[in-house]
């Protein structure tokens, strides 16, 4: 998959591209850390995972070993003609996305910034009232359109501002302006009149990594499995779309990427339903690896399967049927 998702980003998107790195899912004893890109073939953009880390803290040399993985596995980001945007927090480990990745614009997420104000103004004694004003002020100025627009509305808003706070704004959120700037996101096309830039761009996938985290107690080999399995479901889902079924549909500049019926390459999974059911119900997926048979229901529209190779187990009664039966020794292996 990763050879299809560095032609990807070789594809001038007009910003419709941005790369996403978050590093606040915390299953049990260990992170799950996330890089995340959107499949700008099809209309929707979808978000769909690129990797995973795994891993018990949050150093910068644990972000080093990812980003060697990446470099190798993604070029582009490494030797490309054109930047690739990528939205991330402020931790101070992410240095290594620029040393690694020469060619990743990275900005800093809107909704980090925020909540990390409000913590530093609740741990500072601010009351129920101020924490509002506060944060609505950091909001107008990230919304500004220009640095002089910006400097004016500083100049207007430090003057009700604590000193406390005023230090720690300037300190914290001012020196870093042009990585969460409105005019800079602008200029790279990722600007959103409503959120600015966030890491939160697939609410289907964190759903499921939240669903993970519900989980008091969690094994690794459970989380590798959920894991593999929702790669898989988003993989089963890009084929899919290249032969006009499922949900995502090409778009126009992008039909000649169409693939047909009997090319189509499906990977063993369950899909993001049956994961969320199984974590709701408290089964341990490491334990359920066995051969099952789960249905992928393919849109409504007829398919014609007459005169291709496609095997008769992808495509029955208008489902795409794929097993999960070789997960556990795809993970072993």
């Amino acid at each position: 998959m990763s050879a299809e998702i560095n032609r990807l980003l070789l594809l001038k998107s007009g910003g419709a591209q941005l790369l996403s790195y978050d590093t606040t899912f915390k299953l049990g004893d260990f992170y799950v850390s996330p890089i995340l890109f959107r499949n700008i073939l099809f209309r929707s953009n979808p978000v769909m995972p690129a990797m995973f880390m795994i891993h018990e803290r949050k150093l910068k040399t644990t972000h080093d070993e990812l980003m060697k993985i990446v470099a190798k596995e993604l070029p582009c980001l490494v030797h490309g003609t054109q930047s690739v945007s990528m939205v991330t927090d402020e931790e101070r480990g992410f240095v290594s996305i620029d040393e690694h990745l020469p060619k990743v614009c990275r900005f800093f997420c809107w909704n980090h910034i925020i909540n990390s104000a409000k913590n530093w103004l609740k741990g500072h004694g601010a009351t129920s009232a101020e924490v509002p004003v506060y944060v609505g002020n950091i909001r107008n100025l990230l919304h500004k359109d220009s640095y002089e627009q910006y400097e004016l509305c500083l100049d207007e808003v430090k003057r009700n501002w604590s000193q406390p706070f005023l230090q720690y704004y300037m300190s914290e959120i001012h020196v870093k302006i042009e990585f969460a700037s409105r005019w800079n996101l602008e200029k790279h096309g990722i600007y959103s009149p409503v959120s600015g830039v966030t890491n939160n761009q697939s609410e289907g996938f964190n759903s499921v990594l939240k669903r993970l985290q519900s989980w008091k107690k969690i094994s690794i080999d459970t989380a590798l499995l959920s894991l593999y399995h929702l790669h898989a479901y988003y993989r089963n889902e890009w084929q899919r779309g290249l032969a006009g079924l499922g949900e995502h549909r090409l778009k126009d500049e992008f039909l000649s990427a169409s693939i047909s019926l009997d090319e189509i390459e499906i990977m063993e999974n369950i899909s993001l339903e049956e994961i969320v059911k199984r974590i709701n119900e408290g089964v341990d997926l490491s334990e359920h690896a066995e051969a099952h048979e789960f249905v992928e229901t393919v849109s409504a529209e007829s398919v014609d399967v007459s005169g291709t190779d496609i095997p008769a187990t992808y495509l029955e009664d208008k489902n795409l049927r794929c097993t999960s039966s070789q997960a556990d020794e795809k993970l072993n292996t």
